[in-house]
């Protein structure tokens, strides 16, 4: 980019290169042959060069997520229980980062952040068998899990996140069954 900045300027001032005339070659411009990025790195540079995604990367498994049950946060946000209470729910969503840290007990724990199309949120999470997986997750951007959980209020207070499982979405498969019902009018459509 920087070579054709620089011939362009040099066409639009009109002047030639300081030893070069009309004969003078300018340098050409190779580009090097590369393997195209998988669908992870791609939405890994988008981030950093764009600050977002194109297209979520938890959209990919919508299908099969809402077949499993999974609602989004802002959804969750609307429907969650009224005052004090508990409500279970399924959450396709990306693992955007994870610090572990210690409870006041020395109980290994992790504070991530999530997002998926509708919003982002954060959550601490205390069940030893996913502190090392959500460290994991959040290393590979972008990854993209499966959670059940309970979302708790306490009174006019933000939604909490209880998590009780986790798994990678690329493992989730439909659990749900699909029906079809087809009504024939005529006899001759057979």
């Amino acid at each position: 980019m920087a070579t054709a900045e620089a011939a362009e300027r040099e066409r639009s001032s009109g002047q030639a290169g300081l030893f070069g005339g009309e004969d003078h070659v300018e340098p050409t411009l190779r580009l090097e042959e590369v393997e195209p990025w998988s669908r992870a790195e791609q939405m890994a540079q988008e981030r950093e060069v764009f600050g977002f995604f194109a297209a979520h990367p938890v959209a990919q498994y919508r299908t099969i997520a809402s077949m499993n049950g999974a609602r989004s946060h802002a959804a969750l946000m609307e429907s969650g229980p009224e005052g004090s209470g508990r409500q279970p729910a399924v959450m396709a969503v990306l693992v955007e980062g994870a610090n572990k840290g210690k409870t006041r007990k020395g109980k290994d724990f992790v504070r991530a952040d999530f997002s998926d199309s509708s919003g982002q949120f954060s959550a601490a999470l205390f069940r030893r068998s996913l502190v090392e997986h959500f460290v994991k997750w959040a290393r590979e951007a972008p990854a993209s899990c499966s959670m059940s959980n309970w979302i708790a209020r306490t009174g006019g207070a933000a939604a909490r996140y209880h998590f009780r499982g986790a798994r990678p979405l690329d493992e989730v498969t439909g659990a749900a069954r699909m029906s079809l019902d087809l009504k024939v009018h005529s006899a001759d459509a057979c």
